[in-house]
Protein backbone atom coordinates (compact mmCIF):
# COMPACT_ATOMS: atom_id res chain seq x y z
CA UNK A 1 0.00 0.00 0.00
CA UNK A 2 1.59 3.23 -1.05
CA UNK A 3 2.22 5.98 1.58
CA UNK A 4 -0.38 8.57 2.06
CA UNK A 5 0.11 12.47 2.64
CA UNK A 6 -3.11 12.29 4.53
CA UNK A 7 -2.25 9.65 7.20
CA UNK A 8 0.49 12.26 7.91
CA UNK A 9 -1.31 15.22 8.39
CA UNK A 10 -4.11 13.27 10.11
CA UNK A 11 -1.01 11.98 12.68
CA UNK A 12 0.57 15.68 12.51
CA UNK A 13 -3.14 17.09 13.39
CA UNK A 14 -3.43 14.75 16.52
CA UNK A 15 -0.04 15.83 17.47
CA UNK A 16 -0.98 19.27 17.23
CA UNK A 17 -4.04 18.81 19.32
CA UNK A 18 -2.23 17.48 22.30
CA UNK A 19 0.16 20.22 21.83
CA UNK A 20 -2.63 22.54 21.64
CA UNK A 21 -4.36 21.14 25.04
CA UNK A 22 -0.91 20.96 26.89
CA UNK A 23 -0.38 24.53 26.04
CA UNK A 24 -3.78 25.71 27.41
CA UNK A 25 -3.45 24.28 30.51
CA UNK A 26 -0.55 26.17 30.96
CA UNK A 27 -1.87 29.43 29.61
CA UNK A 28 -5.45 28.82 32.13
CA UNK A 29 -2.91 28.32 34.90
CA UNK A 30 -1.45 31.90 34.15
CA UNK A 31 -4.68 33.33 33.20
CA UNK A 32 -5.37 32.33 36.56
CA UNK A 33 -2.34 33.57 38.51
CA UNK A 34 -3.31 37.12 36.65
CA UNK A 35 -7.15 37.13 37.37
CA UNK A 36 -5.77 36.50 41.08
CA UNK A 37 -3.18 39.19 41.35
CA UNK A 38 -5.93 42.05 39.52
CA UNK A 39 -8.45 40.20 42.58
CA UNK A 40 -5.54 41.08 45.11
CA UNK A 41 -5.54 44.47 43.86
CA UNK A 42 -9.37 45.42 44.18
CA UNK A 43 -8.54 43.80 47.28
CA UNK A 44 -5.61 46.46 48.36
CA UNK A 45 -7.55 49.12 47.12
CA UNK A 46 -10.93 48.31 49.45
CA UNK A 47 -8.26 48.71 52.61
CA UNK A 48 -7.19 52.09 51.20
CA UNK A 49 -10.81 53.53 50.65
CA UNK A 50 -14.26 52.41 51.45
CA UNK A 51 -15.46 50.97 48.08
CA UNK A 52 -16.07 47.57 48.08
CA UNK A 53 -17.90 45.17 50.57
CA UNK A 54 -16.58 41.65 51.16
CA UNK A 55 -18.99 40.07 49.41
CA UNK A 56 -17.89 42.19 46.55
CA UNK A 57 -14.30 41.00 47.15
CA UNK A 58 -15.32 37.52 46.54
CA UNK A 59 -17.36 38.20 43.62
CA UNK A 60 -14.66 39.70 41.88
CA UNK A 61 -12.04 37.48 42.92
CA UNK A 62 -14.15 34.18 41.51
CA UNK A 63 -15.03 36.59 38.70
CA UNK A 64 -11.63 37.52 38.05
CA UNK A 65 -10.20 33.94 38.05
CA UNK A 66 -13.07 32.37 36.07
CA UNK A 67 -11.95 35.12 33.68
CA UNK A 68 -8.47 35.10 33.68
CA UNK A 69 -8.05 31.17 33.51
CA UNK A 70 -11.09 31.18 30.94
CA UNK A 71 -9.12 33.66 28.38
CA UNK A 72 -5.73 31.66 28.72
CA UNK A 73 -7.00 28.79 27.73
CA UNK A 74 -9.19 29.97 24.81
CA UNK A 75 -6.35 31.84 23.46
CA UNK A 76 -3.89 28.83 23.88
CA UNK A 77 -6.77 26.97 22.37
CA UNK A 78 -6.86 29.49 18.74
CA UNK A 79 -3.26 30.37 19.27
CA UNK A 80 -2.34 30.00 15.02
CA UNK A 81 0.32 27.40 14.32
CA UNK A 82 0.84 26.12 11.00
CA UNK A 83 1.67 22.77 10.20
CA UNK A 84 5.03 23.75 8.66
CA UNK A 85 5.87 25.12 11.87
CA UNK A 86 4.60 22.38 14.39
CA UNK A 87 5.80 19.79 12.01
CA UNK A 88 9.46 21.52 12.45
CA UNK A 89 8.69 21.56 16.55
CA UNK A 90 7.58 17.94 16.83
CA UNK A 91 10.87 16.60 14.68
CA UNK A 92 12.96 18.42 17.18
CA UNK A 93 10.56 17.57 20.41
CA UNK A 94 10.25 13.79 19.19
CA UNK A 95 13.74 13.38 17.83
CA UNK A 96 12.64 12.49 14.27
CA UNK A 97 16.03 13.94 12.86
CA UNK A 98 13.40 16.62 10.33
CA UNK A 99 11.77 13.41 8.57
CA UNK A 100 8.05 15.36 9.12
CA UNK A 101 8.85 18.08 7.88
CA UNK A 102 11.04 17.31 4.65
CA UNK A 103 8.17 14.85 3.66
CA UNK A 104 5.58 17.61 3.59
CA UNK A 105 7.80 19.79 2.00
CA UNK A 106 8.53 17.46 -0.85
CA UNK A 107 4.56 16.31 -1.08
CA UNK A 108 3.49 19.24 -1.29
CA UNK A 109 6.36 20.40 -3.84
CA UNK A 110 8.11 23.06 -1.94
CA UNK A 111 11.06 21.01 -2.71
CA UNK A 112 12.11 19.61 -5.97
CA UNK A 113 12.74 16.19 -5.94
CA UNK A 114 12.45 12.94 -7.69
CA UNK A 115 8.80 11.31 -7.07
CA UNK A 116 10.61 7.84 -6.17
CA UNK A 117 12.36 10.51 -3.40
CA UNK A 118 9.25 12.09 -2.42
CA UNK A 119 7.42 8.61 -1.92
CA UNK A 120 10.38 6.95 0.08
CA UNK A 121 10.60 10.22 2.35
CA UNK A 122 7.11 10.20 3.23
CA UNK A 123 7.07 6.03 4.03
CA UNK A 124 10.24 6.91 6.36
CA UNK A 125 8.29 10.02 7.78
CA UNK A 126 5.03 7.86 8.64
CA UNK A 127 7.07 4.82 10.07
CA UNK A 128 8.78 7.12 12.59
CA UNK A 129 5.37 8.59 13.45
CA UNK A 130 4.02 5.41 14.54
CA UNK A 131 6.50 4.91 16.83
CA UNK A 132 6.07 8.25 19.04
CA UNK A 133 3.75 8.52 21.55
CA UNK A 134 2.96 12.51 22.01
CA UNK A 135 1.79 12.23 25.62
CA UNK A 136 4.51 10.40 26.50
CA UNK A 137 6.86 12.77 25.16
CA UNK A 138 5.34 16.15 25.50
CA UNK A 139 3.93 15.35 29.04
CA UNK A 140 2.05 18.49 30.72
CA UNK A 141 4.23 20.15 32.73
CA UNK A 142 4.03 22.95 34.78
CA UNK A 143 7.15 25.02 35.95
CA UNK A 144 8.05 25.77 39.08
CA UNK A 145 7.75 29.37 39.38
CA UNK A 146 4.13 29.25 37.90
CA UNK A 147 3.02 27.10 40.75
CA UNK A 148 4.91 29.14 43.40
CA UNK A 149 3.21 32.12 41.69
CA UNK A 150 -0.36 30.60 41.48
CA UNK A 151 0.30 29.63 45.18
CA UNK A 152 1.61 32.88 46.28
CA UNK A 153 -1.64 34.95 44.38
CA UNK A 154 -3.87 32.31 45.98
CA UNK A 155 -2.75 32.99 49.39
CA UNK A 156 -2.86 37.11 49.46
CA UNK A 157 -5.91 36.75 47.82
CA UNK A 158 -7.00 34.68 50.68
CA UNK A 159 -5.16 36.36 53.25
CA UNK A 160 -6.96 40.24 52.28
CA UNK A 161 -10.32 38.89 52.68
CA UNK A 162 -10.03 36.85 55.89
CA UNK A 163 -7.77 39.59 57.53
CA UNK A 164 -10.08 42.12 59.12
CA UNK A 165 -11.23 45.48 56.98
CA UNK A 166 -12.34 48.83 59.39
CA UNK A 167 -13.35 49.93 55.73
CA UNK A 168 -15.73 47.26 55.47
CA UNK A 169 -18.46 48.96 58.18
CA UNK A 170 -17.38 52.06 56.67
CA UNK A 171 -18.78 50.91 53.24
CA UNK A 172 -21.97 49.54 55.22
CA UNK A 173 -22.55 52.66 57.50
CA UNK A 174 -22.23 54.83 53.75
CA UNK A 175 -24.88 52.25 52.36
CA UNK A 176 -26.97 52.03 55.10
CA UNK A 177 -27.02 56.13 54.83
CA UNK A 178 -27.77 56.16 51.18
CA UNK A 179 -30.42 53.56 51.15
CA UNK A 180 -32.16 55.98 54.29
CA UNK A 181 -31.61 59.03 52.05
CA UNK A 182 -33.46 57.33 49.08
CA UNK A 183 -36.26 55.84 50.93
CA UNK A 184 -36.65 59.37 52.22
CA UNK A 185 -36.94 60.81 49.37
CA UNK A 186 -39.35 58.70 48.06
CA UNK A 187 -40.96 59.61 51.63
CA UNK A 188 -40.81 63.34 50.93
CA UNK A 189 -42.11 62.90 47.00
CA UNK A 190 -44.86 60.76 48.77
CA UNK A 191 -46.00 63.69 51.14
CA UNK A 192 -45.09 66.29 48.42
CA UNK A 193 -48.29 64.51 46.34
CA UNK A 194 -50.44 64.37 49.55
CA UNK A 195 -50.38 68.13 49.75
CA UNK A 196 -50.58 68.31 45.61
CA UNK A 197 -54.08 66.28 45.90
CA UNK A 198 -55.20 67.76 49.07
CA UNK A 199 -58.85 69.94 47.36
CA UNK A 200 -59.03 71.94 50.93
CA UNK A 201 -55.52 73.80 49.31
CA UNK A 202 -55.37 76.44 46.74
CA UNK A 203 -52.57 76.74 44.26
CA UNK A 204 -51.00 79.31 46.78
CA UNK A 205 -50.98 77.29 49.36
CA UNK A 206 -49.87 74.35 47.46
CA UNK A 207 -46.60 75.76 46.50
CA UNK A 208 -45.71 77.71 49.63
CA UNK A 209 -46.13 73.63 51.32
CA UNK A 210 -44.22 72.05 48.28
CA UNK A 211 -41.57 74.54 48.32
CA UNK A 212 -39.64 72.94 51.74
CA UNK A 213 -40.11 69.74 50.17
CA UNK A 214 -38.55 70.48 46.35
CA UNK A 215 -35.74 72.02 48.13
CA UNK A 216 -34.83 69.11 50.02
CA UNK A 217 -35.07 66.37 47.37
CA UNK A 218 -33.20 68.49 45.22
CA UNK A 219 -30.37 68.44 47.84
CA UNK A 220 -30.85 64.49 48.95
CA UNK A 221 -30.66 63.78 44.96
CA UNK A 222 -27.38 65.95 44.80
CA UNK A 223 -24.98 62.66 45.30
CA UNK A 224 -23.71 60.70 48.01
CA UNK A 225 -24.45 63.05 50.83
CA UNK A 226 -22.64 61.83 54.89
CA UNK A 227 -25.48 61.23 57.47
CA UNK A 228 -25.11 64.47 58.76
CA UNK A 229 -25.34 66.41 55.42
CA UNK A 230 -29.00 64.46 55.03
CA UNK A 231 -30.04 65.44 58.43
CA UNK A 232 -29.08 69.03 57.82
CA UNK A 233 -31.48 69.16 54.54
CA UNK A 234 -34.21 67.05 56.25
CA UNK A 235 -33.74 69.61 58.82
CA UNK A 236 -33.91 72.72 57.21
CA UNK A 237 -37.15 71.41 55.66
CA UNK A 238 -39.06 70.57 58.53
CA UNK A 239 -38.35 73.91 60.43
CA UNK A 240 -39.17 75.73 57.28
CA UNK A 241 -42.33 73.71 57.17
CA UNK A 242 -42.69 74.11 60.73
CA UNK A 243 -42.67 77.93 60.51
CA UNK A 244 -45.63 77.65 58.20
CA UNK A 245 -47.38 75.73 60.88
CA UNK A 246 -48.75 78.81 62.90
CA UNK A 247 -49.37 77.72 66.39
CA UNK A 248 -52.56 79.87 67.12
CA UNK A 249 -53.98 78.51 63.73
CA UNK A 250 -53.28 74.54 65.38
CA UNK A 251 -54.89 75.33 68.34
CA UNK A 252 -58.28 76.86 66.25
CA UNK A 253 -57.98 73.93 64.47
CA UNK A 254 -58.10 71.34 67.20
CA UNK A 255 -60.80 73.55 68.97
CA UNK A 256 -63.06 73.54 65.64
CA UNK A 257 -62.64 69.96 65.69
CA UNK A 258 -63.71 69.68 69.13
CA UNK A 259 -66.54 72.13 68.50
CA UNK A 260 -67.51 69.84 65.56
CA UNK A 261 -68.49 66.91 67.92
CA UNK A 262 -70.82 69.06 69.50
CA UNK A 263 -72.71 70.36 66.29
CA UNK A 264 -72.42 67.04 64.93
CA UNK A 265 -74.96 65.97 67.26
CA UNK A 266 -77.84 68.12 66.21
CA UNK A 267 -79.37 67.01 63.11
CA UNK A 268 -79.48 71.18 62.06
CA UNK A 269 -76.09 71.53 62.23
CA UNK A 270 -74.71 68.12 61.38
CA UNK A 271 -73.44 68.79 58.35
CA UNK A 272 -70.55 71.92 59.62
CA UNK A 273 -70.15 69.07 62.45
CA UNK A 274 -69.03 66.93 60.43
CA UNK A 275 -66.92 68.68 58.29
CA UNK A 276 -65.43 70.29 60.94
CA UNK A 277 -63.98 66.89 62.44
CA UNK A 278 -62.70 66.32 58.74
CA UNK A 279 -61.21 69.82 58.98
CA UNK A 280 -62.66 70.82 55.86
CA UNK A 281 -63.77 74.19 57.15
CA UNK A 282 -65.31 75.31 53.99
CA UNK A 283 -67.71 73.31 53.54
CA UNK A 284 -67.96 73.43 57.18
CA UNK A 285 -68.31 77.67 56.37
CA UNK A 286 -70.54 77.10 53.57
CA UNK A 287 -72.62 74.40 55.47
CA UNK A 288 -73.04 76.58 58.67
CA UNK A 289 -74.16 79.83 56.17
CA UNK A 290 -76.77 76.98 54.67
CA UNK A 291 -78.30 77.18 58.41
CA UNK A 292 -81.87 77.75 57.68
CA UNK A 293 -83.52 78.95 61.33
CA UNK A 294 -86.97 80.05 59.79
CA UNK A 295 -87.58 76.82 58.63
CA UNK A 296 -87.06 75.34 61.83
CA UNK A 297 -89.67 74.43 64.55
CA UNK A 298 -88.71 76.26 68.34
CA UNK A 299 -88.16 73.08 69.78
CA UNK A 300 -85.47 72.93 66.83
CA UNK A 301 -84.33 76.50 67.28
CA UNK A 302 -83.81 76.09 71.18
CA UNK A 303 -81.97 72.66 70.28
CA UNK A 304 -79.90 74.78 67.74
CA UNK A 305 -79.05 77.14 70.00
CA UNK A 306 -78.13 74.55 73.23
CA UNK A 307 -75.67 73.44 70.48
CA UNK A 308 -74.24 76.39 68.98
CA UNK A 309 -73.85 77.75 73.10
CA UNK A 310 -71.88 74.68 73.45
CA UNK A 311 -69.56 75.00 70.46
CA UNK A 312 -68.81 78.63 71.29
CA UNK A 313 -67.79 77.58 74.76
CA UNK A 314 -65.15 75.60 73.39
CA UNK A 315 -64.02 78.10 70.88
CA UNK A 316 -63.83 80.88 73.49
CA UNK A 317 -60.42 80.63 74.41
CA UNK A 318 -58.69 79.81 70.73
CA UNK A 319 -61.60 81.90 68.26
CA UNK A 320 -63.07 84.44 70.08
CA UNK A 321 -64.70 86.17 67.71
CA UNK A 322 -65.99 82.87 65.87
CA UNK A 323 -67.48 82.10 69.80
CA UNK A 324 -68.82 85.43 69.82
CA UNK A 325 -70.78 85.32 66.66
CA UNK A 326 -72.14 81.37 67.61
CA UNK A 327 -72.80 82.58 70.92
CA UNK A 328 -75.49 85.49 69.60
CA UNK A 329 -76.72 83.27 67.15
CA UNK A 330 -77.62 80.46 70.57
CA UNK A 331 -79.27 83.82 72.29
CA UNK A 332 -81.05 84.92 68.91
CA UNK A 333 -82.85 81.86 68.70
CA UNK A 334 -83.42 81.72 72.46
CA UNK A 335 -85.54 84.63 72.30
CA UNK A 336 -87.00 83.88 69.01
CA UNK A 337 -85.63 86.39 66.77
CA UNK A 338 -84.69 84.55 63.71
CA UNK A 339 -83.67 87.18 61.41
CA UNK A 340 -80.87 88.19 64.31
CA UNK A 341 -79.73 84.28 64.25
CA UNK A 342 -79.96 84.07 60.66
CA UNK A 343 -77.44 87.28 60.53
CA UNK A 344 -75.23 85.82 63.15
CA UNK A 345 -74.85 82.70 61.00
CA UNK A 346 -73.77 84.23 58.39
CA UNK A 347 -71.09 86.35 60.06
CA UNK A 348 -69.94 83.30 61.54
CA UNK A 349 -69.89 81.41 58.26
CA UNK A 350 -67.74 84.54 56.66
CA UNK A 351 -65.02 83.89 59.71
CA UNK A 352 -64.76 80.35 59.42
CA UNK A 353 -64.28 80.72 55.40
CA UNK A 354 -61.70 83.53 56.09
CA UNK A 355 -59.80 81.37 58.65
CA UNK A 356 -59.83 78.49 56.87
CA UNK A 357 -57.39 78.91 54.92
CA UNK A 358 -54.82 80.28 57.73
CA UNK A 359 -55.71 76.68 59.61
CA UNK A 360 -55.64 74.33 56.49
CA UNK A 361 -52.49 75.74 55.64
CA UNK A 362 -51.00 75.25 59.67
CA UNK A 363 -52.37 71.63 59.74
CA UNK A 364 -50.91 70.82 56.81
CA UNK A 365 -47.57 72.00 57.20
CA UNK A 366 -47.70 70.61 60.73
CA UNK A 367 -48.30 67.19 59.41
CA UNK A 368 -45.92 67.50 56.82
CA UNK A 369 -43.05 69.03 58.98
CA UNK A 370 -44.31 65.32 61.24
CA UNK A 371 -43.57 63.08 58.73
CA UNK A 372 -39.98 65.01 57.91
CA UNK A 373 -38.93 64.96 61.15
CA UNK A 374 -39.43 60.81 61.33
CA UNK A 375 -37.46 61.11 58.31
CA UNK A 376 -34.87 63.13 59.67
CA UNK A 377 -34.95 60.49 62.64
CA UNK A 378 -34.54 57.31 60.60
CA UNK A 379 -31.29 59.25 58.64
CA UNK A 380 -29.83 59.81 62.13
CA UNK A 381 -29.74 56.55 63.05
CA UNK A 382 -29.05 55.05 59.73
CA UNK A 383 -25.07 52.93 59.96
CA UNK A 384 -24.93 53.56 63.69
CA UNK A 385 -24.73 49.59 64.51
CA UNK A 386 -21.61 49.64 61.62
CA UNK A 387 -20.25 52.89 63.49
CA UNK A 388 -20.77 50.64 66.88
CA UNK A 389 -18.41 47.35 65.46
CA UNK A 390 -16.09 49.85 63.84
CA UNK A 391 -15.38 51.64 67.26
CA UNK A 392 -15.29 48.52 68.99
CA UNK A 393 -12.95 47.06 66.50
CA UNK A 394 -10.57 50.33 67.09
CA UNK A 395 -11.25 49.99 70.17
CA UNK A 396 -9.92 46.45 70.26
CA UNK A 397 -7.19 46.80 68.40
CA UNK A 398 -5.98 49.82 70.13
CA UNK A 399 -6.43 47.45 73.53
CA UNK A 400 -3.98 45.23 71.91
CA UNK A 401 -1.87 47.46 71.41
CA UNK A 402 -1.00 48.65 74.86
CA UNK A 403 -1.24 45.23 76.31
CA UNK A 404 1.13 44.15 74.12
CA UNK A 405 3.31 47.65 75.02
CA UNK A 406 2.52 46.51 78.80
CA UNK A 407 4.43 43.05 78.36
CA UNK A 408 7.55 44.50 76.39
Amino acid sequence: MAPSISELEHTLSSWLSWYRFRRMVNWAGRGLTLGLMIAFGFAVVARLKAVLSLEQLIQIAVLASALGAGWGAVAAWLWPTSQSAAARYFDLQFGLGERISTALELARQKIVAPEWLARDQLADALNAARGVNPRARLPIRVRRIEWVSLLLAAALVAASLAIPNRQFAVLAQQQAVQQAVAQQVKALEAIRQQIKDDPRLTDAQKEQLTQPLNEAIAQLQTGALTRQQAVSALTQAQQQLQQLADPNALAQGQALQSAGQQLSQNSASQAVGEALQNNDLNAAAQALGSIDTLQMSAAQQQQLAQSLSQAASQLQSTNPQLAQQLQSAADALQNGDTQAAQSALSAAAGTLSAQASQVTTAQAAAAAAGQVANGQQSVAQAGQAQQGAQGQGQGGQQGQGQDGQGQG
